[in-house]
């Protein structure tokens, strides 16, 4: 095996391609590379550029002003309709669901739990789909909040 380079596992009668392992390089390490010829720093150089890596002070504020402001849109249907969409089972339960979702869907779920009044409990998301499920038979409600902005 060559040195510094891994392989997958590759079936009988192919050729292995070998992947380069990559590094993080600083320039104070490739500084202290070309001096000295050792590819290992020492303590003090290590702690040298971990050092510069993280901020002195963190003020709050900035924070604050640096924050991207909360997006979200939903997409409506071909047919000019918001996606909003009842679901029953055969158990009697009724589930609203929102679908077309893009942007922050956790912000757009809280706006939509804050207007209607409901339980944390009673709406939550679908990650794989971006869908927001509620229960209960919400639609009117739902679609005249996202036919407003907010």
């Amino acid at each position: 095996m060559i040195r510094g380079v891994r392989y997958l596992h590759i079936p009988r009668g192919v050729k292995a391609v070998p992947i380069p392992q990559t590094a993080r390089t600083t320039p104070e390490i490739k500084k202290y590379v070309e001096a000295t010829g050792s590819p290992k720093p020492s303590p003090a150089v290590k702690s040298q550029y971990v050092k510069s890596m993280m901020p002195e002070t963190v003020d709050a504020a900035a924070l604050d002003d640096t924050q991207e402001p909360v997006w979200y849109s939903i997409e409506r249907t071909r047919a000019g309709n918001l996606p909003v969409y009842t679901d029953y089972n055969n158990a009697g339960g009724v589930w609203t669901e929102i679908r077309k979702i893009s942007g922050n869907v956790s912000a757009l779920r809280n706006d939509i739990k804050k207007q209607l009044d409901l339980p944390k409990k009673d709406i939550w998301i679908q990650d794989a789909s971006k869908r927001i499920i509620i229960k209960g038979n919400h639609s009117q409600a739902v679609k005249q909040l996202l036919g407003t902005a907010f």
